[in-house]
């Protein structure tokens, strides 16, 4: 009969990527008779980046402390035995707008904005289009390239003066007013001269 407890130690370690040990934890299970043993730990450092972690080493020490002859001492069933991680990825790894306090949050933020609205700011791309754009279409006289200013400007010159062209709305009566007050001119000039 056994009278002191066989020691039996499982431990696991947690390497990073350059291979260094991050972390280790020794589990103590020394007793007598067959049992099934489960637990979890937690690394107490929130969302680490997957390429952090290097290699999971799990190792199992046993010794018969009376020294039977024989099978004797702790078993460690390696088929029935499992290892799962749990992790859980950094939301602002994978969207920096998540939260303000995200790094990278203030750009993601700007080209946010800049792609919805290229006139968010004037350091955005295509904010010169975009703005060009939306003087044209307030005013089309605002530059020589915006689409509507040849019409516009013929407009804008038969308005101000309908003899600008003879294609100008009013152009005929105008031209006929004009002509009216050249003879009239040209009446009054003779007769101050007589």
């Amino acid at each position: 009969m056994q009278s002191q407890v066989d020691p039996f130690k499982i431990t696991v370690d947690v390497k990073k990527a350059d291979g260094s040990l991050f972390a280790s934890y020794n589990y103590e299970y020394g007793r007598t008779g067959w049992g099934t043993f489960t637990g979890s730990e937690s690394f107490g450092v929130a969302h680490l980046p997957v390429s952090f972690f290097g290699d999971i080493v799990i190792s199992a020490q046993a010794q018969d402390i009376e020294n039977f002859a024989g099978h004797y001492g702790p078993e460690f069933n390696v088929s029935a035995s499992s290892f799962k991680m749990i992790y859980s990825v950094d939301p602002c790894q994978t969207n920096p707008l998540h939260s303000a306090t995200c790094p990278g949050y203030a750009t993601a933020f700007y080209n946010q904005q800049c792609t919805a609205n290229p006139l968010y700011d004037s350091g955005c791309t295509g904010y010169a289009a975009a703005y060009l754009t939306q003087q044209c279409n307030s005013n089309p006289l605002y530059s020589t390239s915006c689409s509507g200013y040849t019409t516009a400007y013929y407009n804008q010159q038969c308005a101000l003066d309908p003899l600008y062209d003879k294609g100008c709305t009013g152009y005929d009566q105008a031209y006929l007013i004009n002509s009216v007050l050249q003879m009239v001119h040209q009446i009054l000039v003779v007769q101050t001269i007589l």
